[in-house]
């Protein structure tokens, strides 16, 4: 079956991948220590590649432990990223906000994945608090369609908690 020898190739391609990210961020550390917004790029590509391989892994418990690694790489990365933001946002440096802006999104999105695969809520609240950062940055430099497209996630996550309410208000 040709998509499943795709399958199996992709997911070889993505190993390869994460290989090649984990010595990346190995070096880095030792040369670059402090270049927080570096490590943190790194580290989120790291997650990326993870949450793409948990989507051709066919083991459910497999690729909840896949994701939920991908999850704690993202944490790390934004920590990072925020450390180096917060640095120049202070000088009135606004130009990595959209940079921010997308990873806090994206690790929305793969919580909001995670609460799909556990119905676990606490995962779906950390993934309103990720969009609800995302926007923050997107404000800082008015791109207010992206804005609203954080919102309509985090209503969408409050609706899935049944909290009706605070979904409208969203």
């Amino acid at each position: 079956d040709r998509t499943e020898t795709r399958s199996v190739e992709k997911k070889k391609l993505l190993e390869k991948a994460l290989e090649h990210s984990k010595e990346t961020i190995r070096i880095s550390e030792q040369t670059e220590p402090f270049g927080y917004w570096n490590l943190g790029v790194i580290w989120s590509r790291l997650a990326l590649w993870q949450a793409e391989l948990s989507s051709v892994e066919k083991d459910s418990r497999n690729r909840k432990n896949v994701v939920e690694e991908a999850v704690s790489n993202y944490e790390r990365a934004l920590q990072l990223m925020v450390k180096m933001s917060s640095s120049y946002e202070k000088r009135g440096d606004l130009s990595y906000c959209d940079s921010l802006g997308r990873t806090q999104y994206l690790y929305g999105e793969l919580l909001d994945g995670l609460y799909g695969l556990t119905n676990n809520n606490v995962h779906q609240r950390r993934a309103i608090e990720a969009f609800c950062k995302a926007a923050e940055s997107f404000q800082k430099l008015n791109l207010f369609s992206r804005v609203a497209e954080c919102f309509w996630k985090v209503a969408r996550g409050y609706d899935s908690l049944g909290e009706n309410v605070k979904a409208a208000e969203n």
